[in-house]
């Protein structure tokens, strides 16, 4: 599993900083050359182990989007021509943020 968190550190501190955002993307299938994934972009705190709450809480639905969470998937992602930051861009998207920002 990948999770990338987004931080403030106020004036640079880092002993001040906090978490804003967090996303979660986990393999949830594929083959060797294309994984499946799933996407958790978690909006407010507690943001440790997104998809890991949803997923004990059954709200692990591709689609959903509440106060709290995105769900969403990739699907078919090239692991050998691809990298880490083409998945996150695709999570990301996937969850919708690209229609957002038009």
């Amino acid at each position: 599993m990948l999770r990338c968190t987004i931080e403030m550190i106020p004036k640079g501190q880092e002993g001040k900083a906090y978490p804003l955002g967090v996303v979660e993307i986990a393999n949830v299938g594929g083959d060797m050359l294309h994984g499946n994934y799933a996407v958790v972009l978690k909006k407010s705190p507690p943001f440790k182990g997104a998809l890991k709450d949803a997923w004990k809480k059954g709200k692990l639905q591709v689609g959903k989007e509440d106060e709290e969470i995105i769900i969403s998937g990739v699907q078919g992602f090239h692991r050998q021509k691809r990298g880490v930051y083409d998945l996150l861009f695709l999570a990301l998207k996937a969850c919708g943020l690209e229609g957002r920002n038009r």
